[in-house]
């Protein structure tokens, strides 16, 4: 057991410091903010701007990402967020290395994108991962957590942005 949790504590991290490709537009959607008609408008289905999503089950859940709009017909796969990670599949990889993490003091934004708080960090603050080395770009929480482990959500979650 102690190895499958040290193994899923891997890609855990693996998951959260490495860079995230969200099906959710461009970054300059997450930064703009939204007014209550915009966040709920889904009457063009060209323009995903205004689209509210989410990554709880429901009519704006992940499994209906790829009805919300046309810029989000290719989401609703099993290959990105949210992520279900059930134990009994985890193998040990030999080949990971343990990531180096050069984090110090940074000044940040904090922006409210109407989904997290989002704090968008300056300054050289990066990790190493097999070598190769990625700046932090932001890091926000999810108020029950995105992903869940066994099919459990926990009350908090936090994605460090690379």
């Amino acid at each position: 057991m102690k190895q499958k949790l040290n193994v899923l504590t891997t890609v855990f991290f693996l998951m959260v410091f490495s860079v995230f490709i969200s099906c959710n537009s461009t970054e300059e959607n997450t930064n703009k903010p939204k007014t209550d008609v915009e966040e709920h408008a889904h009457s063009d289905k060209k323009d995903c701007d205004g689209v509210h999503w989410s990554h709880h089950k429901g009519e704006d859940g992940p499994e209906k990402w790829n009805t919300l709009c046309e810029g989000f017909s290719a989401c609703g796969g099993n290959a990105q967020s949210p992520i279900n990670f059930v134990t009994d599949s985890i193998s040990e990889n030999s080949d990971l290395q343990a990531i180096k993490f050069e984090y110090g003091e940074t000044t940040t934004d904090i922006i409210n994108n109407l989904h997290t708080i989002q704090f968008n960090v300056s300054d050289s603050n990066s990790i190493e991962l097999n070598g190769k080395d990625y700046k932090l770009l932001q890091f926000h929480y999810h108020a029950l957590s995105e992903h869940t482990v066994n099919g459990k959500y926990f009350p908090l979650e936090v994605h460090f942005v690379h």
